[in-house]
């Protein structure tokens, strides 16, 4: 058996026992602080983009980054008066964020920004472990040398980035999560399979909201980034395999070690 699959399945035996042993320590929730909503500034609306288009991506925006927190409810015409925008448009992106499962319709009381449970995590890391895992394989086969040197300028930013800042600070684990973000899509990327590339940045976003709430230990993401790399260098995807599969499953593992310290 591949030693990247039995990662993997000592993160499933971990999760089954961590339902039975949670660890003995608890962290209260590290919830941005509770501001009047303003929708974030650093989304710019695309040229000949809709107002509703806008408005989905601004609203998003906020949701994935816990300017909305998970729990929050939101009011149509409340949020039309900050986004400077009629109900319409507004309306339109309640309705695809509802789709998409970022929102939940509370009647006669608006819309609720959906919780973020323990079996949310789970789920999201099962599926990172089969897609990315996979992806990476075939990266070490595909991957030319200017995107392994690509790699490791990302490597080094990220190795730059690491203690600037804490894990209360927003905006440091706003950095942090992008640039993780990039290195896990740039690997799916290099796989060549573009379905495959689009479904692990649709994971990561899936994701984002309990890294920002539950992961503590920024350091290892960055770290473990290193042996992938030396994976596609090398050419060996058993070797990309299990080093993929080593990371995500370590992530899984502190993540969901906190969120269920937090949520039970």
């Amino acid at each position: 058996m591949p030693k990247w699959e039995g990662a993997a399945r000592s993160f499933s035996r971990w999760q089954r026992a961590l339902t039975r042993d949670p660890r003995p320590y608890h962290r209260s929730m590290a919830r941005r602080e509770e501001l009047p909503y303003r929708p974030a500034s650093q989304v710019i609306r695309a040229a000949g983009s809709s107002l509703a288009e806008s408005a989905y991506r601004r609203l998003k925006a906020d949701i994935l980054t816990c300017r909305l927190a998970p729990g929050a409810m939101l009011a149509a015409p409340r949020l039309a008066e900050s986004l400077e925008m009629s109900r319409t448009p507004v309306h339109e992106a309640l309705k695809t964020l509802c789709q998409e499962g970022l929102l939940i319709v509370e009647p006669r009381a608006g819309y609720r920004v959906t919780e973020i449970t323990v079996k949310d995590i789970e789920e999201i890391f099962d599926l990172r472990l089969l897609n990315e895992v996979h992806g990476a394989g075939l990266a070490a086969q595909r991957a030319a040398i200017r995107d392994v040197e690509i790699l490791h300028a990302q490597h080094r930013r990220g190795l730059e980035l690491v203690g600037t800042g804490t894990s209360e600070d927003s905006a440091y684990l706003d950095s942090l999560i992008a640039s993780n973000r990039e290195f896990h899509v740039s690997v799916a990327a290099m796989s060549g399979n573009q379905r495959l590339t689009q479904i692990v940045g649709g994971l990561l976003d899936a994701g984002q909201r309990s890294y920002l709430l539950y992961y503590r230990a920024p350091r290892s993401v960055v770290d473990m980034h290193a042996p992938v790399i030396d994976a596609l260098a090398a050419r060996d995807p058993d070797a990309a395999r299990e080093a993929m599969a080593a990371h995500i499953a370590h992530n899984a593992e502190e993540t969901l070690a906190e969120a269920t310290a937090v949520l039970g």
